[in-house]
């Protein structure tokens, strides 16, 4: 599955990771973030931790194949990979032993049909038996319970965007249901509060996005503006942010727009200029977009690239992404 690390990387490691994942989230002086990342190579996929403020990089693991999704957990510093062989613990702190990976759950929706339809109505029922339904349930966060057994929450989306969901938990070398869920469309949280935890390519910081007022804390911010550009499909703003970085005027533009469904903006068009050397859209549609100090993490909608962009240079720091987050860390 991976490699073992040399007595190199545990250096690099300690000045990398003071107090990772430990930080509190309502003191914005003590407030850093690392970037766990997943990359593909011509052979082999590295997952790595990189510290934007050093410019330092742990590689926590290395395999054949980058996996199809990761998991992160928020109440212990490690992150889960899930294959035909089970689910794997990479500590996110290499100092900590890595566990022998456990056998995964069934997750076939037949085997929990029972207990997710039990008192739902008839007419739902024969709503949903119209559909063909995959075979397989999702999952979607893996992490320690409260009790410190491993738990698994899975998802299986029903037609009309709502979704039954199961919390299952690791006991005596076998899987017990423990929780049991069905969520409306849009509905907020459809989370278990035993596991706290979600994949890698949800992005749970809000205060990173672009149009979040703490971009004012900024170290290259220089002023911010924005301008009413309503239209007849939907509110909106063009929000301008000027930064001096490295002796160059930065300008990133940006449109916002509030979430019909939700408790937040959205982000569309983001463009980047540098002086007069660059003038480059970093996506053209609705995106994702994190800054963290000079990098701005960003990734167009539905099939865009993933990458980091250096505000100071234009330049891609990393190239295409397979998976990254920013995480929480504490830096002395």
């Amino acid at each position: 599955m991976g490699m073992p690390l040399s007595k190199g990387m545990l250096l690099a490691a300690c000045l990398l990771l003071t107090q990772l994942c430990n930080a509190q989230s309502s003191d914005n002086d003590s407030l850093r973030y690392s970037l766990l990342f997943a990359k593909d190579y011509y052979d082999a996929c590295e997952i790595v931790l990189w510290n934007p403020y050093t410019n330092i990089s742990l590689t926590l693991d290395r395999q054949t194949a980058c996996p199809d999704e990761l998991y992160l957990s928020d109440d212990s510093p490690a992150l889960f990979t899930i294959d035909e062989i089970g689910i794997h613990e990479i500590p996110l702190n290499p100092k900590d032993r890595r566990p022998a990976p456990v056998s995964s759950p069934n997750l076939s929706y037949l085997t929990h049909k029972d207990s997710l339809t039990e008192g739902l109505s008839e007419e739902f029922l024969a709503y949903v038996e119209k559909y063909r339904l995959p075979d397989e349930m999702t999952p979607v966060a893996i992490g320690y319970l409260d009790d410190h057994r491993i738990g698994l929450h899975a998802q299986l989306h029903l037609p009309a965007d709502d979704s039954f969901n199961i919390l299952l938990a690791r006991h005596d070398e076998s899987w017990k249901l423990t929780g049991k869920r069905h969520c409306q469309r849009w509905e907020q949280d459809c989370s278990f509060d035993e596991l706290p935890g979600h994949t890698v390519g949800f992005w749970p910081y809000e205060t990173l996005n672009l149009w979040h007022q703490t971009v004012k804390d900024n170290r290259y911010l220089v002023e911010t503006g924005s301008k009413n550009a309503n239209n007849q499909f939907r509110q909106a703003d063009q929000v301008t942010h000027f930064f001096a970085i490295d002796q160059n005027k930065v300008v990133l533009s940006f449109t916002t727009s509030p979430s019909e469904h939700a408790s937040m903006d959205h982000t569309f068009s983001v463009r980047l200029q540098i002086g007069e050397v660059v003038d480059k859209n970093l996506c053209e549609g609705q995106c994702s977009a994190n800054l963290v100090d000079r990098y701005l993490l960003v990734q167009q909608f539905w099939g865009g690239t993933l990458e980091v962009i250096d505000l100071g240079t234009g330049s891609s720091v990393f190239g295409p992404l397979r998976h990254a987050i920013w995480i929480a860390s504490s830096f002395d």
